[in-house]
């Protein structure tokens, strides 16, 4: 398997790759440009910079790729989550999260702390709590659930009009 089949397993997995070469520079390859390559940062004297320049440049092609990964030994320093590299605060203990996939309670929970690269939700009265992935969360906004209820009043007083129109029509047909 050569580097660049690495990197998509790597990226599938939602993880970013800073690599190395032999000049000793640095490269953060995150997200995929529209041709479908991967994003890459630019090679740098120093992470720091690399981390600061991602998504600056569009993907190397896949021959170019496998020229270059070759020609200047090109390997992987780490990976890590995109929270790990972004320049991003990331959630802050107690805020409310929608959470998307395997949901605990109503589907949303609180923020109780980072937990090597998941997060650790609890539900609203603290007593139960479980680790999500950062791709199984996203911020709520209060808002929202102000429409969802919306919404689903609208509902129930539709449905409760409509069954009693139906239920006249129903008595007229018995007589």
């Amino acid at each position: 398997m050569n580097l660049r089949q690495k990197l998509d397993i790597i990226h599938n997995v939602g993880r970013w790759t800073m690599l190395t070469n032999d000049d000793g520079e640095f490269c953060l390859f995150s997200t995929r440009d529209n041709g479908g390559d991967l994003r890459d940062s630019g090679w740098w004297k120093t992470k720091k910079e690399a981390i600061e320049c991602q998504r600056g440049f569009c993907g190397y092609l896949p021959e170019d790729f496998d020229y270059y990964a070759k020609e200047e030994n090109w390997r992987i320093v780490r990976t890590g989550t995109p929270e790990e590299f972004d320049k991003v605060e990331g959630y802050k203990e107690g805020q409310k999260v929608r959470i998307t996939e395997n949901t605990i309670g109503n589907g949303f929970g609180f923020i109780e702390e980072r937990y090597k690269d998941n997060w650790r939700v609890s539900n609203e009265n603290k007593d139960d709590w479980h680790t999500f992935p950062a791709s199984a969360i996203e911020p709520y906004f209060e808002d929202e659930q102000e429409e969802e209820m919306v919404e689903v009043k609208t509902f129930k007083s539709t449905l409760k009009t409509a069954l009693e129109e139906l239920k006249k029509k129903v008595i007229k047909i018995i007589k």
